[in-house]
């Protein structure tokens, strides 16, 4: 196995992983929005550069190869300068829509921009307007916050094998979209609104439902079905907001379908059954008598059965 040196610190490292894999794994911050464990690399984004040894200029992480005795430099000026450089190019024609975005306060944009660059652009020109539509039931994309990273377009090619979304026009008006007459609406189509590192897909059964700095997060399964996904919890006023899949790879990986996504309404619906029913008199009589009976929903986990059955 080839042994690299990373930040001035002699590591071991598998030979058949790419540059960025092996940053992030040994805890070096190497910022990135093309790049995904679940995905094929790309290297279209440009974000992910660090200096390598065998090379003269800054590299792509995420595409680069590793080699025995290199040495590879995550930070510095050289490297911060090249980042800015990449992240000045996707800002020219990126909206000042912070404050109205749902992607706020989880946007890999907005963290990278507070990271190394000013709040200052030179860009003085006309911005590229792109289109803001319904790409499917679920999915509304504000193109003008898209920054071609293709991550969702690799997963309905790589993941669903359905194709339905691809990278229109050329240049500075690129942008994701539909086939005409195809919307986007496969089982597990809300996965890309998760891989999504800016504001540009968004769930519209989250749209403008809260500001996830001030809702809590759990984790938690998923009991649609008998898989048990591990997901994310996020409640607000002891409201379930939305679920989102948490990765586990021996289980769900890092996706998690939309019928068990969206099957939260029961949670809080009227029709619910909260409590014993009856008149107190009868519950007192069949409470005398031990004479109490439960059910528990198939829909309930393991778990939950499990502590049903020690009451």
């Amino acid at each position: 196995m080839p042994n690299i040196k990373l930040n001035g610190k002699d590591i071991e490292v598998d030979g058949k992983d790419k540059l960025l894999k092996i940053c992030l794994d040994k805890g070096a911050f190497v910022p990135h929005y093309c790049w995904h464990p679940g995905l094929t690399p790309a290297g279209n984004c440009r974000m992910c550069l660090v200096k390598v040894s065998n090379s003269k200029k800054l590299e792509v992480s995420c595409m680069y190869p590793v080699a025995d005795k290199m040495e590879v430099t995550t930070e510095g000026p050289e490297v911060d300068a090249g980042r800015k450089a990449v992240l000045e190019y996707m800002l020219i024609n990126h909206p000042l829509d912070c404050p109205i975005c749902d992607k706020a306060g989880e946007c890999d944009l907005q963290d990278y921009t507070y990271k190394y660059r000013q709040g200052v652009s030179r860009f003085e020109e006309d911005k590229q307007i792109k289109h803001t539509k319904d790409l499917g039931p679920n999915i509304r994309i504000w193109g003008n916050r898209c920054i071609v990273c293709t991550r969702c377009v690799r997963f309905c090619e790589e993941v669903t094998g359905t194709g339905e979304l691809c990278v229109i026009e050329r240049g500075d008006r690129s942008v994701v979209d539909v086939f005409p007459g195809i919307p986007i609406d496969n089982p597990l189509s809300l996965n890309v609104v998760d891989l999504c590192p800016v504001g540009a897909l968004i769930d519209k059964n989250f749209m403008y439902a809260a500001r996830v700095w001030f809702t809590k997060r759990t984790e938690s399964l998923c009991a649609s079905c008998s898989r048990g996904c591990n997901v994310d919890v996020t409640v607000l006023d002891n409201e379930i907001k939305r679920l989102q899949p948490r990765p586990n790879v021996e289980v769900n990986q890092y996706w998690m379908c939309d019928e068990g996504r969206l099957n939260t309404r029961y949670v809080a619906s009227d029709r619910r059954l909260l409590r014993a029913t009856g008149t107190p008199g009868e519950l007192a009589a069949a409470g005398r008598k031990m004479r109490l009976a439960g059910i528990v929903s198939s829909y309930a986990t393991i778990a939950e059965m499990y502590l049903f059955k020690q009451l």
